[in-house]
């Protein structure tokens, strides 16, 4: 492994949760705010030895399941074995169960330290491979996974994903340089269980009734805010995502963390903010739009509700 591995950032998926699994477009962006990368440590200490122990399940996974993936991409597992017989570890200060890419920074940092054939994230044809490869490794933890997260995580840059054919880097406006309008996480202090969310989500997916929901207003919702977010549209923008967090507190409600209703419904009666989704839900952040910043601040603050600032780094 190179001595000074990359630090990989956290990721957001801004939009496309769940969705996307059903053709909708989603959106990514890098989340400075933490990361991890590879890394050699004391072998005593409980936490390295359960991220060694954890590693050493994801070789153990792709030497068994490696050969099922026909994209020729290969990987050198057995020097992965070697140094994690050194004690190697994820040095991550990712929270896992937030939705902001735990296992994507893992997945990106094993590619980078071990692929035989690396493909560089600087192209769509290339990006589309890599989240085929990284969908195969990610498997490992979700049971079903995009490879979205990983791939951003390793993009390190906003990506817009299409279709499975079809990925692009884009540039992210700045209208959010101003304090007209914010993006902002709201920390639930709950883990959330991707897979098991997943699951509901597809089973809620054979109801004819949530399809035509599905196809009908989530999706065509969701493009509409990636377009007037990567646009600069801002106040078209508010107005989509109002429409989109009233949908998901309609048909998603069982995602929404229960104590955080009522902030999520005050957004949609007062329009000062909106909420949606970040990740699979069920516990972990929320994500937050606002163009009535002072407002919504001083709501949250005495809710007693803690924030961050997607677009700003420690």
């Amino acid at each position: 492994m190179n001595s000074n591995p990359p630090r990989y950032n956290a990721k957001i998926l801004l939009f496309g949760e769940y969705t996307l699994m059903s053709g909708s477009h989603a959106l990514t962006l890098p989340f400075p705010y933490f990361g991890g990368s590879l890394g050699f440590g004391d072998s005593k200490s409980p936490v390295l030895k359960a991220s060694n122990s954890s590693l050493k399940d994801f070789c153990t996974y792709l030497e068994n399941h490696l050969k099922e993936f026909p994209g020729g991409l290969e990987l050198e597992l057995e020097r992965f074995k070697n140094d994690l017989g050194k004690g190697m570890y994820l040095d991550s200060d990712i929270p896992q169960g937030y939705g902001v890419g735990s296992s994507g920074v893992l997945v990106a940092s094993v590619y980078e330290a071990y692929s035989k054939n690396r493909l560089l994230p600087d192209k769509g044809s290339n990006l589309v491979v890599l989240k085929q490869f990284f969908s195969f490794m990610e498997s490992c933890f979700h049971g079903r996974s995009s490879g979205l997260d990983p791939l951003s995580c390793y993009a390190g840059r906003p990506l817009r994903v299409y279709s499975p054919e079809k990925i692009e880097i884009v540039e992210f406006p700045d209208s959010h340089s101003d304090r007209g309008f914010e993006i902002f996480l709201l920390d639930t202090r709950k883990t959330s269980k991707t897979e098991g969310l997943v699951n509901l989500f597809l089973e809620k997916s054979k109801d004819e009734t949530f399809k035509r929901v599905l196809k009908n207003e989530l999706i065509p919702r969701t493009d509409n805010c990636i377009e007037t977010l990567i646009g600069g549209v801002i106040p078209e923008f508010m107005k989509q995502v109002g429409i989109l967090s009233a949908l998901q507190l309609e048909h998603f409600k069982e995602m929404i963390p229960e104590d955080f209703i009522r902030v999520w419904r005050n957004g949609n009666d007062t329009g000062d903010y909106a909420l949606k989704l970040c990740g699979s839900g069920g516990g972990g952040f929320i994500l937050g739009f606002a163009t009535r910043v002072e407002r919504t601040e001083n709501y949250l603050n005495g809710m007693g509700i803690g924030v961050l600032s997607v677009l700003k780094s420690r």
